[in-house]
């Protein structure tokens, strides 16, 4: 979807502000994450005094494991990561990087603990905690604190914030709040019909971590993008057979089996599970004595903080109404979010929403007036219904996501580089080879042109030369 509120030439503009002093806030910055982590950065060189509050143990986000695996009942606020042992990434380490801190073996030095180019979590996990100390970005995270509630005072504008660490509340005022807590905290249960009865296991991959506790069950996925297809290949390393069960007809159509063994076996959605572990699918299909049924159907925005406010709303998992994915419009700028946007290639577009968030905060540009925002959004959610989309697709982008960060360097004036062609080259070629190598694609590459063009970017900080940080 990308740059779609950008469609309209009158809104896509940036108004370069008059010539003066540059603005510092003092910013909150909800999560220490890959969004998180790169926002501060971005604050703190814009001149904006930062203090980023991260309810974990350490910086990371999503990509640090909790070993735990819990059902559905015991699933808590307390389970913050997605991660599972065996999981590696479903992009190439090149194109994941921020702009000017390569996520090479060669940059990351003794820290590196995966050399592949479809590397592991926990290397993923060293490369967010190399960008941290590099940047000295730890003096300004709070960590082990949760965010309970924010609100803005009427009388000042000002955002009270209140947060709890150690079993103690502390209540704190910012001019300005940036929202980087991911999406990946609510997983969504779809409604299916008779799961109450139902006998055995019912897991969220949100909780999933090792096949092991799957082995020799009968257990059938449902669920068929990312983390279905990687978690289906998983359990099917412990188990005979593995049933993936999917709505799409694309999904059904082709071999009725996956997987390097064979022993995956498409399935139609699910329709209704029985009080003896049955399975019945949509298609009229039944299976007996079923022990699991593992969801991979994702997750649900959670803004719980911000649930007192009432200026955003998280209904059919849209996040409205946010100018640009970004900027709630009747407080902005105010009230912006970091990493909204799906399908996308994470690390670099957080770096660019960063950069623009920081540059409107400080005054060096501006947004559009409140009624300019809010006609593009009107727009925008009705093109959306015109074309039958679901609320939920509202921040899906795919390709598009290389307009919207064109459109946001443009917002962003000429300090900040262009964003090169090698990465969406090398996204187009990743979908490419996920589609004809799903077994083997970590491991087959075809974007030997991307791949060089990215080396050779990369080169220039090997030789001691690296961009700086604010020009890129």
């Amino acid at each position: 979807m990308g740059n779609q509120q950008g469609r309209v030439a009158s809104c896509v503009r940036a108004e370069t502000s008059k010539q003066s002093a540059k603005k510092s806030l003092r910013v909150a910055v909800v999560g220490a994450g890959a969004a998180g982590l790169v926002c501060c950065r971005e604050l703190r060189d814009e001149g904006h005094e930062v203090t980023v509050f991260e309810q974990a143990h350490a910086v990371g986000g999503t990509w640090v494991l909790d070993k735990a695996t819990r059902s559905l009942e015991d699933l808590g606020e307390h389970v913050h990561s997605s991660m599972y042992y065996s999981l590696r990434t479903n992009l190439p380490r090149e194109l994941m990087s921020y702009c000017n801190f390569p996520f090479t073996p060669e940059h990351l030095g003794e820290r590196s603990v995966d050399s592949r180019r479809y590397p592991s979590h926990e290397e993923v996990l060293v490369y967010l905690d190399s960008f941290a100390d590099t940047f000295d970005l730890r003096p300004m995270i709070r960590l082990s604190t949760r965010i309970e509630n924010m609100e803005q005072l009427q009388d000042s504008n000002e955002w009270s914030v209140t947060s709890r660490c150690n079993g103690e509340s502390k209540v704190e005022k910012f001019d300005a709040v940036v929202i980087c807590n991911g999406h990946y905290a609510k997983p969504h249960i779809p409604p299916v019909d008779g799961c109450d009865e139902f006998p055995g296991l019912q897991l969220h991959s949100h909780t999933y971590r090792d096949p092991q506790t799957l082995a020799g069950k009968t257990v059938v996925v449902f669920g068929v993008c990312g983390s279905g297809q990687d978690i289906v290949r998983d359990i099917a390393t412990a188990c005979e057979t593995v049933y993936l069960s999917g709505r799409s007809p694309e999904f059904l159509k082709g071999s009725k089996t996956l997987g390097i063994k064979g022993n995956i076996v498409k399935r139609s959605g699910i329709k209704k599970l029985g009080k003896n572990g049955e399975v019945w699918f949509q298609n009229g299909e039944y299976l007996d004595k079923v022990d699991a049924i593992m969801y991979c159907t994702g997750y649900e925005h959670f803004l719980p903080f911000l649930s007192k406010s009432g200026l955003v709303s998280t209904e059919g998992n849209r996040v409205a109404p946010l100018y640009q994915h970004i900027f709630e419009p009747s407080v902005a700028p105010s009230l912006s979010f970091i990493g909204v946007p799906k399908y996308v290639v994470p690390f670099p577009l957080f770096e660019y929403q960063s950069k623009y968030v920081a540059r409107i905060l400080s005054g060096r540009r501006q947004l559009p007036s409140r009624e300019e925002m809010d006609l593009e959004l009107k727009k925008f959610f009705k093109a959306l219904e015109e074309e039958g989309r679901h609320p939920s697709t509202t921040h899906n982008m795919w390709m598009e996501q290389f307009a919207y960060v064109d459109w946001m360097q443009a917002q962003c004036g000429q300090d900040v580089a262009v964003y090169p062609k090698w990465r969406s080259d090398m996204f187009e070629a990743n979908i490419r080879v996920k589609k004809s190598h799903p077994e083997t694609y970590r491991d087959a590459f075809d974007d030997e042109s991307s791949l060089a063009e990215a080396n050779k970017e990369f080169a220039t900080f090997a030789k001691g030369s690296p961009i700086a940080a604010n020009s890129v």
